[in-house]
């Protein structure tokens, strides 16, 4: 069973709507960015320390998470 949608026919509303979608374009903008920059700092170390690339995205995000104890002692 299809469920309808009501677009608010006043200005205002659309326009809040308008402006909060353009707020989460920008921020998946930023998501986007970010995720390019985690790519390349991960390929950069790949290739300057010979390291698998999958291992260095592991690492990174185990030290994201709270510490993990061998990066509290050797980091």
């Amino acid at each position: 069973m299809a469920k309808s949608v009501v677009i608010p026919s006043s200005p205002e509303d659309q326009k809040r709507i308008k402006n909060c979608l353009q707020t989460i374009s920008d921020s998946y903008t930023r998501i986007e960015a970010e995720k390019d920059l985690i790519k390349d700092e991960i390929a950069a170390l790949a290739e300057e320390f010979e390291t698998p690339k999958n291992f260095l995205g592991k690492m990174a995000r185990v030290f994201h998470k709270p510490r993990h104890p061998v990066f509290s002692t050797h980091l």
